[in-house]
């Protein structure tokens, strides 16, 4: 019963990871629409990223369609980290597709870094990536257990 408990701690850490996530990369999306200048590691890159992309086709094209969908793309991978924060309460299993999401999430800022020829300067977000994907995949672990706990019964 211990186990089930440490297992629910697990599994709630997770969780809250991914509501920090979501949050915070709701909050960067707002002061890069800001132009602020400044942002949270913490967060998802990707949103960000889409933003950006937006910005730039729209500004090369004169035509705002793409500042929209960039915007929506961020709204739409925001939401997704939102709702598998909502649906992991009742649905625990849900914490590996936010994992998921997460690990793309990395790998694309990585490559990103990695094709910019500046590594070091990514170094904060990367580590702070890895810190995120530990507390995500401790979670998607934490399911597992319980999940082959209630297998036995």
């Amino acid at each position: 019963m211990n186990k089930q408990f440490d297992h629910g701690k697990t599994l709630n850490a997770g969780r809250q990871a991914v509501l920090v996530i979501a949050a915070l990369s709701l909050v960067n999306v707002a002061l890069t629409l800001m132009d602020a200048g400044i942002s949270f590691t913490f967060s998802a890159s990707f949103p960000t990223m889409a933003i950006a992309i937006g910005q730039t086709f729209a500004e090369e094209s004169g035509s705002s369609v793409f500042w929209m969908a960039g915007l929506a793309v961020a709204a739409l991978s925001i939401v997704s980290y939102f709702l598998c924060w909502i649906l992991s309460k009742a649905h625990p299993f849900v914490i590996v597709i936010a994992l998921v999401m997460f690990v793309l999430d990395t790998l694309l800022l990585l490559v990103l870094f990695y094709l910019s020829g500046n590594m070091a300067d990514g170094i904060i977000d990367i580590v702070f990536h890895a810190l995120a994907l530990f507390y995500l995949i401790k979670g998607a672990a934490a399911w597992n257990g319980i999940r082959k706990q209630e297998a036995r019964g």
